[in-house]
């Protein structure tokens, strides 16, 4: 029997959920190699030959200084007249330039030295430092402010640092090298998560789980309005919220305020309403009592408003006395030299929802017309079904 097989034990289980939620901060390689079989990766313990770059190679110096056999060749320090080591980028990653600050015999014979002293080195580990590649001396451009470079003459190395360290393979063949870095106490994984991500870790860990991932979760949170566990739950006709059901399978209270008084303050239309997957009755009712009345008031208040002679303007003023801004309205005629900005302003609002009611208002009208019983969202979140509604539930918003 595979691991992938076995019954996952309590702290698989706690790591298999914290990978599926992405809170791998403090995942150690052993925490890695143990649930790796259950995701489908493989965990292999290896030597390690990680590529260093300058600040790794800085940390080196710091700490074994010019005693080490790579650092002896070349000076540490940047010193007029010795060769000097730089870090530099391109193409195929952080490379270390060794160059000569002069181009006299003396100094082109020096870095000649050095350059076949580190070509030997190639392949060779020395106190865990290994050169991995040396390009040819030549000349380099290196930059010494934003728009200036300098010529100098000098060859390319590329320097590992090997020691104990995991390989980890993704199921599609990507292997991943994690080492412990120079200048670290411990093996730090952050490259590894960040890299392993979009290779599906995290939904690897959902599925060994049998678990929605945690985007098609919050993405089904989003879609049903769901805040909670969905048992017992249907989506509110009205405000197509999904909400409790009450013993009879209407809608509980919501929508409303509780100001700290032992009251509630307003309520939905659709409580007491059975929710939208059974009955389009509360739609229904919302539209005839309440939708279709606003939008003819909202209609016929933009059209006596486009003809209107006076309209009424808010004014703040500071008062002195009371030391705070008050608001007064103040009733204005066409002979007003604010009437004009002011009148066209109102009418546009007043136009604007005027065609937000109308558009709400039919938006009911097609889900009435076209409604059908429907899955509830317990069932639909549990096996990924989209509501049928939901064409015409997102034209009535």
């Amino acid at each position: 029997m595979t691991n992938a097989a076995k019954p996952i034990d309590e702290k698989t289980h706690s790591l298999l959920l914290k990978l599926r939620k992405g809170a791998t901060a403090s995942f150690k390689g052993a925490e890695l190699e143990k649930v790796a079989p259950y995701i489908g990766w493989k965990y292999e313990k290896r030597v390690v030959r990680m590529l260093l770059d300058s600040h790794d190679l800085d940390e080196v110096i710091r700490r074994e200084g010019a005693q080490h056999p790579l650092l002896n060749i070349v000076s540490p320090r940047t010193y007029d007249g010795d060769l000097t080591m730089n870090g530099t980028h391109d193409q195929r990653g952080n490379q270390i330039l060794v160059t000569s600050s002069r181009k006299s015999k003396k100094n082109l014979k020096a870095l000649a030295e050095a350059h076949a002293k580190i070509t030997a080195m190639v392949g060779h580990v020395a106190d865990k430092l290994v050169v991995l590649e040396v390009s040819e001396i030549a000349e380099h451009k290196q930059p010494i402010l934003t728009s200036h470079e300098e010529l100098l003459t000098g060859f390319l190395i590329r320097v590992g640092y090997e020691g104990k360290g995991f390989a980890v393979t993704a199921p599609n063949g990507f292997v991943f090298e994690v080492n412990k870095k120079p200048d670290y106490n411990q093996v730090t994984l952050y490259d590894f998560w960040r890299d392993a991500k979009p290779l599906g870790i995290e939904d690897a860990a959902a599925r060994a789980l049998g678990m929605q991932t945690v985007e098609d979760e919050a993405a089904d949170k989003k879609l049903y309005g769901a805040r909670y566990d969905l048992d017992n739950c249907g989506t509110c006709p009205c405000c197509f919220r999904v909400q409790k059901l009450d013993e009879a399978g209407r809608m509980v209270h919501h929508g409303y305020k509780r100001p700290g008084d032992g009251a509630i303050y307003g309520d939905c239309w659709g409580v007491h309403w059975k929710p939208l997957e059974v009955s389009p009755d509360g739609s229904r009712d919302y539209l005839e009592k309440a939708l279709r009345p606003y939008a003819d008031g909202r209609a016929k208040f933009h059209e006596m408003l486009k003809v209107a002679k006076e309209v009424t303007i808010e004014r703040k003023e500071w008062n002195q006395k009371t030391r705070k801004l008050e608001t007064r309205d103040e009733r204005i005629d066409s002979k007003h030299p604010e009437f004009k900005a002011e009148h066209e302003r109102q009418v546009w609002f007043a136009e604007r929802e005027r065609v937000r009611a109308e558009g709400q208002r039919d938006g009911f009208i097609a889900l009435v017309a076209n409604w059908e019983p429907d899955v509830m969202p317990l069932e639909r979140q549990t096996k990924h079904i989209p509501t049928k509604l939901m064409p015409y539930i997102v034209k009535c918003y």
